[in-house]
């Protein structure tokens, strides 16, 4: 598989999980007929019987049409072409068979973009979201990103542009409404605990009675910091008197962190177990940040991390539950394809060496 066919189906799983795919682009393509084995997928007969032919591909109820899948993979295929083009490789020959022939796994590829497209676009319309009537930006550079970049992406057919540019344009508008709307400076305002630098000092023991003894120690008079060098066990804070710096108390285990939160400025926590063992923190200092742009460029990072961690668990679920049928000429529906998520995996070497777009039975 070339290395734009390997991009561009990590795309389709990230799209799901929200992680950015590579920019990184093919320096040289090979041949634009791939072979998976001497297996080869052949789009012909599009149209039997009266022009009855049965989808490839449906997803609750909406169909895929042999057709469009056809589209799609004829524009796919014409991508790698543009890319060598521009990057100063040579564009893959194209098969002079007539039908097209394209490859068994780029097909099952391009039936899970259209899998996970349909289910966005699901929980769109079942959310009654709009959009905006003018181009958002910044989805239509992700977008461009997902297939190479603007060089390649302007020279695709304009439909398949605006589908693609909708559906960054669709993810968007979840991930606003995953974190109910809140811009930037809302979230801070809400969630400044979590962007407040907090310096803690801390001490850990391996039992909550050697916690409880060293609690008392310091009620009773003894530093903090004294007794933390005696008892603890973190030998890494141990010599600063305990002492762990200043920053977020999101870069703690959850207990501690909320523990952490609890806390006044130089209150001492009763026992905290974590992971690690039995903990007796102190805040020491508790400061929020001034809203700047820095800031703004923090507290944006973490809203979309939410946003994204909301909206994946909530398509995980709908993609998971959803009725899909696959003509089995192009593939399988597989309800865990890898990483938790259903794909359609293109057919296994015992399938026929070619196989044609069969009409409905009448």
């Amino acid at each position: 598989m070339s290395a734009f066919r390997r991009r561009i189906y990590r795309w389709i799983t990230d799209s799901l999980l929200f992680v950015r795919p590579s920019s990184r682009v093919a320096s040289s393509t090979p041949r634009l007929v791939l072979t998976l084995g001497a297996l080869t997928i052949v789009l012909t007969g599009l149209v039997a019987c009266g022009g009855v032919t049965r989808p490839a591909m449906t997803v609750d109820g909406s169909t895929y049409s042999r057709g469009d899948l056809k589209t799609d993979l004829e524009t796919l295929s014409s991508i790698e072409g543009t890319q060598a083009a521009t990057t100063g490789g040579k564009a893959p020959a194209v098969a002079p068979t007539k039908p097209k022939v394209f490859g068994a796994t780029i097909t099952a590829q391009a039936l899970t973009n259209q899998l996970y497209s349909r289910i966005i676009h699901a929980d769109f319309v079942s959310k009654k979201l709009s959009l905006a009537k003018a181009v958002d930006q910044k989805a239509a550079s992700d977008a461009a990103s997902n297939y190479g970049g603007a060089a390649v992406f302007d020279k695709l057919p304009q439909k398949f542009r605006d589908s693609a540019v909708r559906r960054q344009m669709e993810i968007g508008a979840l991930r606003t409404h995953a974190v109910g709307g809140l811009d930037p400076k809302a979230y801070y305002d809400a969630h400044q605990a979590d962007f407040a630098q907090t310096c803690i000092s801390h001490l850990l023991v391996d039992s909550e009675a050697k916690a409880v003894a060293a609690r008392t120690r310091i009620e009773k008079g003894e530093d903090f910091g004294a007794v933390a060098k005696d008892v603890s066990s973190d030998t890494g804070s141990k010599v600063q008197g305990g002492a762990l710096g200043c920053g977020s108390v999101t870069q703690y285990v959850k207990e501690f962190a909320v523990a952490a939160t609890a806390l006044k400025v130089n209150e001492l926590s009763q026992p905290v177990h974590t992971q690690f063992g039995f903990h007796i923190l102190k805040v020491t200092k508790r400061e929020a940040p001034k809203f700047d742009k820095n800031q703004q460029a923090i507290v944006q990072t973490k809203l979309d991390e939410v946003a994204n961690a909301k909206l994946s668990t909530e398509l995980s679920a709908r993609l998971k539950s959803a009725k899909v049928t696959v003509d089995p000429a192009f593939g399988t529906y597989v309800a865990d394809g890898g990483r938790g998520l259903p794909e359609i995996k293109a057919p296994g070497p015992q399938a026929p060496a070619t196989v044609a777009a069969a009409p409905v039975a009448h």
